[in-house]
């Protein structure tokens, strides 16, 4: 662990899903083969996609949300929604329930909050509607 905090500038981890910036691509490689080794030592293989910001180009879904590398980005990189292709025509709820008029309102008013804390861009907010309006 003393590994990561010292080579990883940002490492997050949430259930089986692992995202980290490195300070380099030598410090990105030692956390590599950590994790590889630890994770082996208990059976287990890890799947790697990565982005390079020195790059300038490459993306990295981490949960719902897509690391986009660019020069526009403050850090290198922008935000944008990211939807796994099992959730692709997802519903919340059945529109013919019997739940009240107000819990509708509430899912669509709570989507379209998290849609823009996950979308930097306003074209990219705004496109993220698209597949509401396909169904």
């Amino acid at each position: 662990m003393e590994l990561l905090t010292r080579e990883a500038e940002l490492f997050r981890r949430f259930i089986d899903d692992i995202i980290w910036i490195a300070r380099s691509k030598s410090s990105n490689e030692s956390i590599r083969q950590a994790l590889t080794s630890a994770f082996a030592n208990s059976g287990l293989e890890l799947t790697f996609r990565q982005a390079c910001t020195a790059d300038q180009k490459g993306e990295v879904e981490f949960l719902d949300v897509n690391h986009r590398i660019t020069t526009d980005g403050y850090f290198g990189f922008v935000t944008k929604d990211f939807m796994k292709p099992t959730a692709e025509g997802r519903r919340f709820i059945n529109g013919k329930s019997y739940h009240s008029k107000s819990t509708f309102k509430s899912i669509l008013f709570g989507e379209v909050i998290r849609l823009r804390r996950l979308n930097q861009r306003k074209e990219d907010y705004f496109s993220s509607f698209l597949p509401f309006y396909l169904y």
